[in-house]
């Protein structure tokens, strides 16, 4: 049996974090898109792929695509990480931000969502001063009309928050295992 692979595209550092403890738990390396080598996916027969959510798009997701042909006949695992609460029940917003992303690409991979870090100072300023502008935007609303991910993000505004949890693993690690 071949050994798993853990990807990851990390903007900001969250979702290195996740991965590297990936691997750890499965035994693997956990390397960044940006250093993969096709030959490092054709020895694996698991590949878990994650990446953030910025602007509703998955962070992985011009990998996956790019790379798609390589990722047929894998089991792959996908997951995404975000500073918005984890979607409930009934809540289809990763349903959605993974059909804008890959389309209907492998949709038989689940997805899984793991809560990440919010840190204003660390972005870049595109993102800070766009985050800065929705914040006091989202300050001027009655909080009662506000989506979750929109009181998360008022709530947090500039303060450096972690919501890290490896907690989040184990469904990922579940899937990654089952088979």
């Amino acid at each position: 049996m071949a050994a798993p692979l853990v990807l990851y595209k990390s903007k900001y550092g969250t979702t290195r974090t996740y991965a590297e403890a990936l691997g750890r738990a499965l035994s693997c390396p956990a390397l960044s898109v940006d250093n993969a080598r096709p030959q490092d996916i054709s020895l694996a027969d698991t590949v878990i792929i994650g990446g953030s959510i910025r602007a509703s798009g998955l962070g992985f997701a011009r990998f996956v695509k790019a790379n798609a042909q390589a990722l047929r006949g894998k089991r792959l695992v996908f997951f995404a990480v975000g500073a918005s609460p984890v979607p409930g029940a009934g809540d289809d917003t990763l349903a959605q931000i993974r059909k804008r992303g890959l389309g209907k690409l492998f949709p038989e991979a689940p997805l899984f969502y793991c809560r990440g870090d919010w840190d204003m100072e660390g972005m870049t300023f595109l993102d800070r001063t766009l985050c800065g502008l929705l914040i006091k935007s989202l300050q001027k609303k009655d909080i009662k009309e506000l989506a979750p991910w929109q009181k998360a993000l008022r709530d947090a505004g500039t303060k450096k928050t972690s919501w890290y949890d490896e907690k989040y693993l184990a469904p990922i690690l579940a899937a990654a295992r089952a088979g």
